[in-house]
């Protein structure tokens, strides 16, 4: 019994560590994207 609940909290772990990754590239991704965008403005003018 207690190796099904450890082998579940693991796989509980594993999806939420996923979800977080998966958070954490969106903020990146979007912060590069406006860094982006401010050093192509940077440049035009």
């Amino acid at each position: 019994m207690s190796h099904l609940s450890k082998s579940y909290f693991f796989v509980d772990w594993n999806t939420k560590a996923i979800s977080h990754f998966i958070v954490f590239c969106m903020c990146i991704g979007f912060f590069f994207q406006r860094l982006g965008e401010y050093i192509i403005n940077m440049q035009i003018y």
